[in-house]
């Protein structure tokens, strides 16, 4: 009998903290939850249901969204940090996860402790457009153009804090033309803006501004980049309008609760690369122009650890460390 209680301890421990491997064969056996925190529409919801059909398609298990957008994405990602860490519960990160936390006064979850990075999923660079029916056509006009008007020109963002926000107010900051904020509900609304000439300019990613700069409605003026951008070769850098280190852009990936096994989060770090390499996935997401992240967990634990100083610099210049409840 006591053999046997043994036993049975031993098989339950094996069960309870068992080798990763022997979980991560099995898995996934039942449906997958991804935690965005967005509405639906736009790059981050377009990248998280390309890779959950990805998934689908490669094990036969269902995937959902759940859009959990409120408080710049942390209603979202508290709730991932919080989740059971059974490779079950997943969440799309961008760079507003690592801002937020120097943005905010409090927080219920950190981004360096709570959740496990999967892998990154792109980058989508910034540049920076002007009403196209303004008169400037380089960077250099733009700037004499800013200090001749009677009025402050504007820039608008996805809201305060967002990397649109703080590539503004950086610019504004660098050139010495003091511009006014205008904050909205997300990127769409403000190149609505821009396109009809109530805004003066934004800085975004090519993706959700594609159709204003082919329509004449916005024009580039610089990529706040270190290179050239191949769909734009002729829009110089930051370094060549005379702005170097002046580098924007806003990034995605996987992240799973803290404490989540090695083994599954190795796995699904698989899942993404080759969601990444896949040919049809690949021409799902081309539109956005994203530039495609290849890294490991560790890799990418490590990139996210190196955003911090750059955000916490660009969050303090903006005078928003822990301004926001």
């Amino acid at each position: 009998m006591i053999v046997t209680l043994r036993r049975l301890s031993a098989i339950a421990l094996m069960l309870l903290f068992g080798s990763g491997p022997v979980f991560a064969q099995s898995y996934p056996d039942h449906v997958i939850k991804m935690i965005a925190p967005n509405p639906p529409g736009g790059l981050g919801d377009l990248l998280l249901r390309t890779f959950g059909d990805y998934v689908t398609t490669k094990t036969g298990q269902a995937t959902v969204i759940e859009n959990r957008s409120g408080a710049g994405g942390n209603v979202a990602w508290e709730t991932v940090a919080k989740a059971d860490p059974d490779g079950y519960t997943l969440g799309l990160v961008n760079t507003g996860v690592v801002i937020n936390q120097y943005m905010y006064k409090s927080l219920r979850y950190d981004v360096f402790k709570d959740l496990a990075p999967i892998a990154p999923m792109g980058n989508a660079p910034q540049l920076f457009f002007i009403y196209g029916k303004l008169p400037p056509k380089t960077m250099q006009e733009f700037v004499a153009f800013a200090k001749a008007q009677s009025r402050k020109l504007t820039y608008g963002s996805a809201g305060i804090g967002s990397p649109p926000h703080l590539a503004g107010d950086q610019l504004s900051h660098r050139i010495g033309v003091e511009m006014i904020h205008v904050p909205y509900r997300g990127v769409a609304p403000a190149i609505t803006d821009v396109m009809a000439g109530r805004v003066d300019s934004i800085s975004v990613s090519i993706g959700p501004i594609q159709a204003a700069v082919d329509a004449g409605l916005a024009r580039p003026l610089f990529a706040l980049t270190p290179k050239r951008l191949s769909y734009f070769p002729e829009v110089p850098t930051a370094a060549e309008v005379g702005l170097p280190g002046l580098y924007m852009s806003t990034w995605f990936g996987l992240v799973a609760p803290k404490g989540t096994p090695p083994a599954i989060v190795e796995k699904l770090n698989g899942y993404v690369r080759g969601m990444l390499a896949d040919a049809g996935s690949q021409k799902r997401i081309a539109g956005s122009r994203l530039e495609l992240m290849s890294m490991s967990p560790a890799e990418f634990a490590a990139f996210i650890q190196s955003e911090a100083p750059v955000w916490e610099k660009a969050v303090r210049d903006a005078g928003l460390i822990g301004k926001v409840e």
